[in-house]
């Protein structure tokens, strides 16, 4: 399948629903040229098959980065620069972006600044790295100074599910991105996503072929309010003290939460959330707000990074986004503890 997908006046071709090989069988690349950027993990699982999808394809070239999902740094842009540095300007190159959202950056960014004529693929292995290659911009983050930002020029974007982890948390963390954006755009939807994947065995079972359109769509009229919804509440958890005893996802997933729980002691609006919480622990989702932090240093940490990030969006209902709003340290406590007494109630 084919989604023709808009970041403002930038065209991108996203092809899911097919094999990265039944895609190059019916489109042959005739680049002089190939890059494949990979985190080292994806590099050791899907070599072999990428090089046989090109065939008897020369000059492709494999650069390795480390696993992190922060490979999108100015060290790593710097080697793969070096590495590419040989390279005659005028060949063209086919550079492509394969592991996580850390990569895609990585490669979306190099497209811009390559010195080198190139086009742009992007090859997710999670639909938390697809929602990266959606945004309308990539970052390179650089210790103690500000992250470079640029425009997200990538010509393609192809999906190949048969590369996606399906064991362990992987799945749930995928799902995320989908319950995110059915909170902010369309409660229907997110009504849909419980239908279909209402425990854990159903959501291994299914794949998020079928669901795919609809998110596409939320992301291109709506992606960076959607992909922004719960990191003020998300960043706090990493600043707080003993927030590192939350794991990446767990961060995020919390911050989700705390956030709709916030917009509803805000907006008073109709919505099960102890239920909504049930279904996540059917899930598998790991809920629990860790007694070690403080709520109290939680929320000063919340109200900080309102502060350098700006103020979280307030959900006007489930499916509505709001305006922007300063919490204040009472709706925070307030909402922290009424979080808490949910989860001793189910």
């Amino acid at each position: 399948m084919k989604y023709n997908y808009s970041r403002g006046e930038n065209k991108v071709a996203i092809i899911y629903g097919e094999t990265f090989a039944s895609v190059l069988k019916k489109r042959p690349v005739t680049t002089e040229s190939i890059v494949v950027l990979a985190n080292q993990r994806y590099y050791d699982l899907f070599s072999e098959k990428i090089n046989y999808a090109f065939g008897e394809q020369l000059g492709l070239n494999w650069y390795i980065c480390r696993n992190d999902v922060h490979c999108n740094d100015l060290s790593e842009l710097e080697s793969v620069l070096r590495f590419l540095a040989d390279w005659p300007e005028n060949q063209d190159v086919l550079l492509i972006g394969l592991g996580n959202e850390g990569v895609l950056q990585l490669t979306a960014f190099l497209h811009q600044v390559s010195k080198c004529s190139s086009k742009c693929w992007l090859m997710p292995v999670s639909v938390q790295a697809l929602r990266q290659g959606l945004l309308p911009s990539v970052t390179i983050q650089q210790a103690q100074h500000a992250t470079m930002h640029i425009e997200n020029h990538s010509e393609e974007i192809l999906f190949d599910s048969t590369l996606t982890n399906k064991k362990g948390a992987a799945p749930l963390i995928d799902l995320l991105v989908f319950i995110r954006a059915g909170l902010v755009c369309d409660y229907a939807y997110l009504q849909m996503l419980y239908q279909t994947y209402p425990d854990k065995k159903r959501l291994n079972q299914t794949s998020f072929n079928g669901i795919l359109d609809e998110l596409l769509s939320f992301y291109e009229q709506a992606g960076e309010k959607v992909d922004q919804f719960g990191r003020v509440f998300e960043a706090a958890f990493a600043t707080t003290e003993n927030g590192h005893l939350l794991s990446g996802p767990m961060k995020r997933l919390l911050g989700l939460l705390l956030q709709v729980l916030w917009s509803q002691q805000v907006n008073h609006f109709d919505f099960q959330f102890k239920n909504f919480i049930v279904w996540f622990i059917r899930l598998g989702f790991p809920v629990a707000f860790p007694k070690e932090i403080l709520s109290a240093d939680y929320a000063e940490q919340v109200l900080a990074h309102t502060e350098t990030l700006g103020p979280p969006m307030v959900l006007g209902k489930i499916g509505q986004l709001g305006a922007a709003l300063k919490p204040t340290p009472d709706q925070l406590l307030t909402t922290i503890e009424r979080y808490q007494e949910i989860l001793k109630e189910i």
